[in-house]
């Protein structure tokens, strides 16, 4: 039979300013992938702060509606212009109205968000 050797477990007591400069490991996501009978797969990406992702998403939602509405605002002047029924020349007023309106108040959000970025940093 083989003599086990004791092991002697040193251990270091950490001061707090190095625990602060320690850089804290990536994140390990989980993610499915269908085309490969559902197993997981592990994807290491750096770790982000969850508000900063967050921002970033918000801003890009609120530019794409924002690009949306502008769309829709275009169109429904451009038809309201050409058109020569009363009826359909009034459906494309009214929609652009109200597509105007959502439109700026998407501006304005957007501008918030913007804002706030630049005061953060």
């Amino acid at each position: 039979m083989a003599k086990k050797k004791a092991v002697k477990k040193t251990t270091r007591k950490v001061s707090k300013k190095e625990t602060k400069r320690r850089k804290k490991p990536s994140r390990v996501v989980m993610a499915r992938s269908s085309s490969e009978n559902n197993r997981f797969h592990q994807i290491l990406e750096p770790r982000r702060s969850s508000r900063e992702s967050m921002d970033s998403s918000k801003i890009k939602v609120v530019f794409n509606n924002l690009l949306l509405f502008a769309l829709i605002f275009g169109l429904s002047v451009f038809f309201y212009k050409f058109l020569q029924d009363l009826f359909f020349k009034n459906i494309f007023l009214l929609l652009a109205i109200l597509s105007g309106f959502v439109g700026l108040a998407f501006v304005i959000v957007l501008l918030i968000f913007l804002f706030l970025r630049l005061l953060r940093k």
